[in-house]
Formats: C-alpha cells, structure tokens, sequence
C-alpha cells in the first residue's frame, strides 16, 4: 500500500494497492488495484512487455502546459470495463486542439477508460487513433493561466477576462499567454498587475492594439526576471 517510485530498470510488476510513480521501465505491469502515476510530476513509463489495467484501478494522468504524463508499451495493454483514467487539473496556457498521446501501445489497445474522473471540469476529448495503438487526450478549449498561482485581486481577474475571449491558436493575444506561461509565479502577478480588466473592454473603442500593450507588458517583465 506504499509508493514504488521506480526510475530504473525492473521486473514484472503486480500492484495490488498502493501508487506506482517515477520513470522506470518495466517488463510488465498488472494494475489490479491502486493508481499509477508517471513521473515525479510530468513523467513516462516504459514497459517491455504487457500493461494490463484492472476495474476500480485508476491512471493519473498530469498535464503540464504542452506535456503530459505517458505509458509507453512495447507489448498489448488491456484496460478493463470500469478502470479509471483520473485527469488531475491541468496547469498552464493551453490551445484548444493540444494532444497528447497518453498511452501508447506497440501491440494494440483493446479499449479505453470506461471511467473518466476530471478534478476540475474542462472540455476534452479522448479517441483511440493509429489502428488502437495510441490513446490520445485533446484538450477542446484554450485555458489560459490555468492553475496558477495568481493570488487574490487583479491577477485572476485580468485571467478571467482573458480567457472569456475564447482564443483560438493563431491569435496573438494567445501567444502572448503562452509567453507569459513561462514567468514565475511573483513575475506573473506582477505582470498582470499592469492589466486591468476594464481597460481590455476599452481597448477596441479606443482602436488600440490590445497585443501590443499586452506585449509590452511582458516584455518589460522578462527583462526584469
């Protein structure tokens, strides 16, 4: 009922409670109770041979910006009716239609999660492609800043607004979150801090260029880090 935290190379692996975890590789893996959980954050764990996947077993799965968490299987891997996939909240700005190949199997998958538990609600989608050899997780809407630690007051607002705007990929003002994604948490909120939420409402009477301001912005943040 402990964690196997394994980053090395291992046998054939029966995990009936507890937590797999880490970037091993091993020579199978039959989950029959408990949860895997790739990496120490983001992770992949490779597996030579079978991934077998019981009901009431569950998958974490953490997604980080434009990387997730992977098993990758050189053999078969049989998830059964009532395994679990459990989606933790995903962090960062992310463009509707990102993909990621979540599980990935040589030899073929034969189904996937009936069970799928979100920890936060947001649209996805998730299809078996390549002839059943890949299950791959979409994300349907842009999140922008998502579970950041952007603190109280302007910072999540200006978030909140931004992400009303429903961007798609190819905007600028997207590319923009995207950059400053990359700050750290107190050079996020300080960023933001320079926006105001009502001023963006303005921004298209007064034919102002919102990306350039927001541009500027970060410009000067990241010059400042």
């Amino acid at each position: 009922n402990g964690t196997l935290t394994g980053n090395g190379t291992l046998g054939l692996v029966t995990v009936n409670g507890g937590r797999v975890a880490g970037n091993g590789t091993y020579a199978s893996v039959d989950l029959v109770a408990g949860t895997i959980a790739p990496g120490d954050s983001i992770g992949t764990i490779n597996v030579t041979g079978n991934y077998t996947q019981a009901a009431g077993s569950a998958y974490e799965l953490e997604i980080q910006g434009t990387e997730s968490d992977t098993i990758l299987v050189t053999g078969t891997a049989s998830i059964a009716n009532g395994a679990i996939l459990r989606v933790l909240e995903p962090t960062g700005t992310i463009p509707a239609g990102t993909s990621y190949d979540i599980l990935v199997a040589a030899g073929g998958i034969d189904q996937l999660w009936s069970a799928q538990e979100f920890v936060s609600s947001f649209p996805a989608t998730l299809t078996l492609e390549e002839g059943s050899t890949v299950a791959r997780f979409v994300i349907d809407t842009t999140l922008i800043l998502n579970n950041r630690n952007l603190g109280d007051g302007n910072p999540p607002r200006v978030c909140d607004y931004i992400n009303s705007l429903d961007l798609t990929p190819g905007d600028d003002l997207l590319d923009l979150m995207m950059v400053a994604d990359t700050l750290d948490d107190e050079d996020l909120r300080d960023a933001l801090n320079q926006m105001h939420p009502g001023l963006y409402g303005a921004f298209p009477l007064m034919n102002l260029d919102t990306s350039s301001v927001v541009s500027g912005i970060l410009q000067k943040q990241l010059l400042n880090t």
